[in-house]
């Protein structure tokens, strides 16, 4: 794997902010669908724009981006066309099985589109994609609150997923809440490269914060995409010089905005495996203790 991965991927961030607040776009009797569904079209292609231009491998959107509706068509498309791994969260899908309340049950989760074209370096206006959902395991307290008071429950997930690939590494996307899930967090440490987080999240200083220590404690990339409407992405990579260990920070908020960054694959790689790089180990954060072991005994 050490000589096919590539020295840097590409991501754009995508912090999408709605013209309103998330709620206020949201029909509330309808299972929050989109009420302008149309309007995250045209800020998804205003960051695919970007993302084109700076030529991304992937482009992350926030939680609650996407209306269901488009994921089988417009987003697959664009993900083609553009030859990049799309990401982002979808609006809440309507369970088919009711709770034991007679509640409407809805699932919060992301996707993630990979194109067939995305190791050949050719944009085409057809062909094929795969097509993923991810289920976020847990509300977080205000979320389940807002869905109580609404008449809705809560569907918890039960698995989370790993992507492994020869050129771009190994990654996972976790959705805001479940960045928080220790159990989550010692099952990818040694085994992922780069860890996308996908945000509708308030706690923007909290979610950095975490960010800049789970670079650390899974050596890995961690990125934050969150709305525009808070502010608050972010990206790190395992570096010991802060200044470039921090690669990215968007603060402020009612900002939108798609910003690309690159980041370090082959030898953070060759850092967790080894503890050092070709270049030295002194330009990498340690391992941990133990790091990868608690993975290794469940294997």
């Amino acid at each position: 794997m050490k000589e096919e991965l590539i020295e840097k991927i590409t991501v754009t961030i995508g912090q999408s902010m709605h013209e309103r607040h998330l709620l206020e776009n949201l029909d509330n009797l309808n299972g929050f669908k989109f009420k302008k569904p149309q309007l995250q079209l045209d800020v998804l292609d205003s960051i695919l724009h970007i993302s084109d231009q700076d030529g991304a491998n992937f482009v992350m959107l926030p939680e609650f981006f996407l209306p269901r509706r488009y994921l089988f068509s417009h987003i697959k498309e664009r993900a083609i066309r553009y030859g990049s791994i799309i990401m982002g969260g979808l609006e809440y899908g309507i369970d088919k099985y009711p709770s034991p309340t007679g509640n409407l049950r809805l699932r919060n989760e992301a996707f993630i589109v990979i194109p067939d074209n995305l190791y050949h370096n050719n944009k085409s206006l057809s062909g094929n994609a795969t097509v993923i959902t991810i289920p976020k395991l847990n509300p977080a307290p205000e979320e389940e609150k807002n869905l109580e008071h609404h008449g809705y429950d809560f569907v918890s997930g039960n698995r989370i997923y790993m992507f492994k690939s020869n050129k771009f590494g190994n990654f996972a996307i976790l959705i805001c809440f479940d960045f928080l899930n220790l159990p989550v967090q010692a099952i990818l440490q040694s085994q992922i490269q780069t860890l996308f987080v996908l945000t509708y999240n308030k706690d923007v200083s909290g979610f950095i914060s975490i960010a800049d220590t789970m670079q650390r404690m899974l050596l890995c990339n961690v990125i934050i995409c969150n709305t525009g409407y808070y502010g608050g992405s972010a990206a790190f990579t395992p570096l010991r010089d802060r200044n470039k260990r921090q690669v990215l920070q968007i603060s402020g908020n009612e900002i939108q905005a798609a910003v690309s960054v690159r980041l370090p694959i082959n030898e953070v790689w060759q850092v967790q495996t080894t503890g050092e790089s070709n270049i030295g180990s002194s330009k990498y954060m340690q391992r941990p203790p133990d790091f990868g072991r608690l993975v290794r005994t469940f294997i």
